[in-house]
């Protein structure tokens, strides 16, 4: 039997989740701006409980490293790295757009996946489905809002996330361009679909000292650094 453990940090929004083998078996999520730090050990203890496990039951961990908030990516990477260090426990690590896609089981064509990347920019990738498999068509870039919106213009669909900012308008001209779902209207597990990511992925697995956030941006304290 293979326990795969998801956990994603990358917004609001902290999940986790469970895999049996490749099914679903728990997820719990809280919507809290700043409090990843004070609930992912109660999360994932109430993880382990429901399922009668220990970390030593657990055969793979998957993390979002990014892109995302950049303290709640830092929680979740710490948390992660210290929770797999003495067990050696192999990480998967997935960028945040791969997560969504895999947890929108229901869509067909090609979806565009877009995180409000502030300063008039947007995070976006395009995915396709060969069977169960999601496959990406257009990698993951940071681009911005006119170029988002000329390559939203392929896509059947447009999944968004403002990432928590209320004031964000980058998405407002969506609706006259593509269909369009906000996501936060969908309440997905993030975790469960980072647990399913690294149930079935064939990708090589990291160590606790390999997996990094990628932010893809320069934070606020950088932007305004003294050069």
């Amino acid at each position: 039997m293979i326990w795969s453990l998801g956990i994603d940090t990358s917004s609001i929004a902290l999940s986790v989740g469970l895999y049996k083998d490749t099914a679903p078996f728990l997820s719990n999520t809280r919507y809290e701006q700043h409090g990843h730090s004070r609930h992912i050990v109660a999360m994932v203890r109430s993880l382990f409980s429901a399922g009668e496990l220990s970390m030593a039951d657990i055969s793979r961990v998957g993390i979002t490293t990014g892109p995302g908030s950049f303290t709640g990516l830092r929680v979740g990477i710490a948390f992660v790295k210290g929770l797999c260090m003495e067990s050696n426990t192999p990480i998967y690590s997935f960028n945040t757009l791969e997560i969504i896609a895999n947890s929108l089981g229901w869509f067909s064509g090609v979806l565009g996946i877009a995180l409000d990347a502030r300063q008039d920019h947007v995070f976006f990738a395009t995915y396709t489905r060969e069977g169960s498999t999601i496959v990406p068509v257009q990698a993951l870039e940071r681009i911005p809002a006119d170029s988002f919106y000329t390559a939203a213009k392929a896509c059947d669909t447009v999944v968004y996330d403002t990432m928590g900012f209320t004031r964000s308008t980058v998405f407002s001209p969506l609706p006259d361009i593509t269909n369009t779902i906000d996501l936060a209207q969908l309440h997905l597990s993030r975790g469960l679909g980072v647990a399913k990511c690294a149930a079935g992925t064939q990708r090589s697995p990291l160590s606790s000292l390999e997996v990094c956030p990628d932010y893809m941006q320069e934070s606020y304290a950088e932007r305004n650094r003294p050069r």
